[in-house]
């Protein structure tokens, strides 16, 4: 994509001030929240998944080390980067560090494969992946490799280790990690220039790629926190796939721009859905209707009552994310 034209793309320079004027928009970023949450508050919960637990100054300090890393290896200003990766903390980290480079995200599903992919690739042509190693059967590097060879296009593959070992030329995302200034501080972005290329699900036609800006996406994690009612002593808890935009939009980006905690569940299951929301008092997800039938039949069937979780947000009635998720 590259940095010239990232401004002005999404909509006229005319509406932009317009929606400037009425305070819709405004010069936040998603790395500069983060930032403030890690220097006003460095001990307070940011994220939790299924193996560790990390406050925002650990998740600011880990982002800018892989920020300089990434740096260091030719990703910058305007560079797509996608990330096939769960919902895991090291996706939060990669997620913070390429917008905090002025680089534009690219989330997408694990379940990605060939044809995906290389939609893709010759699409958003990608100056880097972040994939996992072996991962629910499938040998993403061999994969990213195939995608290389067919499309042309050959972003640096980043693979969180699964404990098989990376061979180049994929780079292991701990030795990654491990490269970059330990002392390295957080950047920020321009909030008026595309930060994030979705695609859309392709339903009907070829998957659309969709941008954002951190002035579109912040305005709509804004506006949901305030309709909803929620405040500073709630918890997001998200079961969807952080490569989607329902995950990444409404449980990634709404938990840190708002400064609360991020309670991540890799893979569905009611039974470890109701530990999660109890143990970490969740009260807000977005998910698809056949997590909230699982929920609440589990609790029903245990006898167990979720007061904390107050709001669930659910569509796609035909299980689609679902899917998605489950597979």
């Amino acid at each position: 994509m590259g940095a010239e034209g990232l401004v002005d793309v999404v909509t006229t320079a005319e509406r932009r001030q317009a929606y400037l004027d009425a305070g819709w928009w405004d010069g936040q970023t998603l790395p500069g929240r983060v930032a403030h949450h890690a220097a006003e508050r460095p001990g307070d919960l940011a994220v939790v998944d299924e193996a560790r637990t990390a406050t925002y100054a650990e998740l600011v300090a880990d982002a800018a080390r892989l920020a300089d890393a990434l740096r260091t290896r030719g990703v910058g200003e305007g560079d797509v980067v996608s990330v096939q990766l769960p919902n895991h903390y090291e996706t939060v980290v990669v997620a913070v560090a390429v917008l905090s480079l002025g680089a534009v995200i690219n989330p997408l599903l694990p379940n990605y494969r060939e044809r995906e992919l290389g939609h893709v690739f010759t699409t958003a042509r990608p100056a880097a992946i972040f994939t996992p190693g072996h991962f629910r059967g499938c040998d993403h590097p061999a994969l990213v490799a195939d995608v290389v060879a067919a499309s042309g296009v050959a972003p640096l593959n980043v693979v969180l280790d699964d404990g098989a070992g990376v061979a180049e030329p994929a780079v292991a995302y701990a030795a990654l990690l491990a490269s970059g200034d330990a002392g390295a501080r957080l950047g920020d972005r321009d909030a008026a220039a595309v930060s994030e290329l979705i695609f859309t699900s392709g339903t009907e036609a070829q998957p659309k790629a969709i941008m954002h800006t951190e002035q579109t996406a912040g305005f709509s994690v804004r506006i949901a926190h305030h309709d909803l009612g929620l405040t500073d002593d709630d918890v997001v808890w998200m079961p969807s796939p952080v490569g989607h935009s329902t995950g990444f939009n409404y449980g990634l980006r709404f938990a840190l721009h708002h400064g609360l905690p991020l309670v991540l569940q890799d893979r569905w299951d009611a039974e470890t859905a109701l530990q999660l929301v109890q143990q970490h008092r969740c009260s807000y997800t977005l998910a698809a209707t056949t997590f909230l039938q699982d929920l609440t039949e589990t609790a029903a069937a245990e006898g167990v009552r979720l007061g904390s979780l107050r709001l669930f947000g659910s569509g796609g009635a035909g299980g689609g994310e679902g899917a998605d998720f489950c597979g």
